[in-house]
């Protein structure tokens, strides 16, 4: 292959960039929060190093084997199983196109930061809900008021997908460049952020609720699920990127000791986070006279308000802590989107010989970016928390578990190349069917979750009009047919590759 990661260290920096993304910093503080503190960590933990690393592992191993992305990796097995692909392909292409909106925002922010780090003081200072929602997104009523775009976000996001484009169109030649500036520049920031949350006034009082494991909770199946659930989207397991970063690895390099540099980087991103998340809202609460359980949230509210209005009350060069923080969510976002727009192109450049990466490149993100168009309308946010919900709770773990059974076929071959290129050291912690027990596993974990899901869905649920949500689910199921019926078109393409 042309386009591969030319050492270790980079498909390390390319895999932590796709792994640590904003889960780590708007999710996993907010699942400590509500899962116990402690005693969430604590299961976090060995759920981390008793399952998930080894699928981390296993999932990397099995594309650096096959030398090939993924519809040849798994037509390798049986051509008929290359559906898994596009139904991947296609959750990475609803994913990275309502992403791209997020990474808008953050350059908003970043600019509107930048112009008050000149001034001395933060732009708009005041009501941090009233600037994400009017100026930033210019939000409609209702789900079903599209209206216009909101020209903040429909700028911001252009200027994404052209970085995207640029970062992306020599596959691991650019990639690899851009990682080692984007992997690191994050972490460096989150540790000054996190220097200053802890120096704030009364940053420190939610210590206390570390300093003693509720032993009684740790039984409890929902702060497993909670564990499991924020580990699956942290190492970005199962979201294609893992795979495709994986092919692109020769075919001699070592898998565990560089899996295993990746999930401990991953991990202190979020404890990081953690530590900057809990100062802050320490902070705010207690300078306000109110509890903490009144002003706690997670996701885009967290990062785009909560947070942003602490810093306009920091006391010392907020404009300079704005930057960086902002600055911090774009690296952990464009990372991400750069591996997801990679597990789309560079299969397809595979498939079509005669295309080039660049124009492939070129292709996928003039593609996304269209569809991503429908994100910087005045009701984006809405579409948003729909289609990130239809993803992430249904067609990821549904696709995930067909994925798993290829897997537990060919555990035997996969454990052998795992053992052949891997420290003898770490091949004896565990005998090779520990891996096929924890796939196992693994599947009637997901198996589990998506009944829940289900389950929620039909008896729970009551954020947004039925209407609006089988709306939506019609587009997005058109989609998938489309892409179904691509894959049968290809997959002759596909076999006549192989051979």
């Amino acid at each position: 292959m042309k386009h591969v990661w030319n050492s270790k260290w980079t498909f390390i920096l390319a895999a932590v960039g796709s792994a640590a993304w904003l889960g780590n910093l708007w999710r996993f503080p907010f699942q400590v929060y509500d899962n116990g503190w402690a005693v969430f960590i604590v299961v976090y933990a060995i759920l981390l190093f008793v399952i998930w690393l080894w699928l981390l592992f296993w999932e990397i191993a099995y594309w650096q084997r096959a030398q090939a992305p993924w519809p040849q990796a798994f037509a390798q097995k049986s051509k008929r199983l290359s559906w898994i692909w596009w139904a991947w392909a296609l959750c990475c292409l609803a994913i990275v196109t309502y992403y791209s909106s997020v990474i808008g925002w953050s350059l908003d922010y970043l600019w509107y930061s930048l112009v008050g780090l000149f001034q001395w003081s933060l732009p708009r200072a005041g009501d941090a809900t009233w600037f994400f929602y009017n100026s930033i997104l210019q939000i409609s009523e209702s789900p079903s008021d599209s209206w216009g775009f909101s020209m903040p976000v429909l700028l911001a996001m252009i200027v994404a997908w052209v970085l995207i484009y640029l970062f992306t169109f020599k596959s691991a030649t650019s990639v690899g460049k851009v990682v080692r500036v984007t992997a690191t520049l994050p972490f460096v920031f989150l540790i000054l952020l996190v220097v200053r949350a802890v120096t704030l006034p009364w940053a420190s009082l939610w210590f206390d609720f570390l300093s003693q494991v509720d032993w009684s909770r740790i039984g409890d199946t929902t702060i497993w699920l909670a564990a499991a659930w924020q580990i699956f989207f942290s190492l970005s397991i199962w979201f294609g990127m893992m795979l495709t970063y994986g092919a692109l690895k020769k075919d001699k390099s070592e898998v565990m000791w560089s899996a295993f540099i990746v999930l401990i980087w991953d991990t202190i991103t979020s404890l990081l986070s953690s530590i900057l998340v809990f100062g802050t809202l320490w902070f705010m609460a207690t300078s306000k006279g109110v509890a903490v359980t009144e002003i706690s949230t997670w996701g885009p509210w967290l990062a785009f308000i909560t947070i942003p209005e602490t810093i306009m009350q920091l006391p010392f060069a907020p404009g300079l802590f704005a930057v960086l923080f902002f600055a911090t969510i774009f690296f952990l976002a464009i990372d991400s989107a750069m591996a997801m727009v990679e597990t789309v192109v560079n299969p397809i450049k595979r498939m079509i010989k005669w295309l080039s990466i660049e124009y492939a490149t070129l292709i996928v993100c003039v593609v996304l970016g269209l569809l991503s168009l429908f994100f910087a309308r005045q009701n984006g946010l809405y579409l948003l928390d729909v289609v990130d919900h239809y993803i992430n709770s249904v067609a990821v773990i549904v696709i995930a578990i067909f994925e798993i059974l290829v897997f537990i076929s060919a555990w035997k071959p996969l454990t052998q190349f795992m053992k052949n290129h891997s420290d003898k050291r770490a091949t004896k912690l565990f005998p090779q069917r520990y891996f096929l027990v924890v796939w196992v596993l693994t599947v009637v974990f997901l198996t589990y979750t998506l009944i829940v899901s289900f389950k929620w869905w039909l008896l729970s649920y009551d954020t947004y009009d039925v209407q609006f949500l089988w709306n939506w689910l019609w587009v997005i199921l058109v989609i998938f047919v489309l892409a179904i019926t691509l894959n049968v078109i290809l997959v002759q393409k596909t076999s006549e590759t192989l051979d």
